[in-house]
């Protein structure tokens, strides 16, 4: 499979037209935090293409899952949630916890962090993030809501869009 390309070399065009440098040498992860068709039809998605795959959700079945993919069950307050340096991190579980798994992917260095979600649920969570004084450069690295802009009706729809975005993103 193809790699990212070397450091500093993939920029990331954003909502707002700001950039933000994809600092990554190497996909380390992908990771899916969430339950549900999204979730499952990112992970199917990226399996095919041989990326390494990690979810962390609620009640995983693994039978809806590729099974090279990683399944990782939440604690109740998320002490188990990790990210690697370089990861690219999907946030697509709709929790009251999201600000809390985008703030640790920012800490953690992840090369790119996806929140799926409506473009107004999208401003109200990073305006909760400034709130909580994760800085303008911090949040530049969000891409949310992400995906490509389409008009995506369903989740396959849905992740197939944020895939492309990743793609473009890494073959840029």
């Amino acid at each position: 499979g193809k790699s990212f390309p070397s450091h500093n070399t993939v920029e990331h065009i954003l909502p707002a037209g700001q950039r933000s440098t994809w600092p990554s040498e190497s996909l380390t992860e992908l990771l899916i935090v969430g339950t549900g068709r999204i979730p499952e039809a990112f992970a199917q998605h990226a399996a095919s293409m041989k990326w390494p795959v990690r979810v962390y959700g609620w009640n995983l079945d693994p039978v809806l899952y590729p099974a090279q993919a990683q399944l990782e069950t939440s604690d109740a307050d998320f002490k188990n949630f990790s990210v690697k340096a370089g990861s690219v991190v999907l946030v697509a579980s709709h929790h009251k916890g999201d600000h809390e798994f985008i703030r640790r992917a920012l800490e953690a260095r992840a090369s790119y962090v996806g929140l799926i979600a409506s473009g107004k649920r999208s401003g109200l969570l990073l305006a909760h993030l400034r709130e909580l004084g994760l800085t303008e450069s911090q949040l530049s690295k969000v891409s949310a809501p992400a995906g490509l802009e389409m008009d995506c009706r369903n989740p396959t729809e849905i992740s197939l869009s944020c895939l492309a975005e990743i793609i473009q993103l890494k073959s840029t």
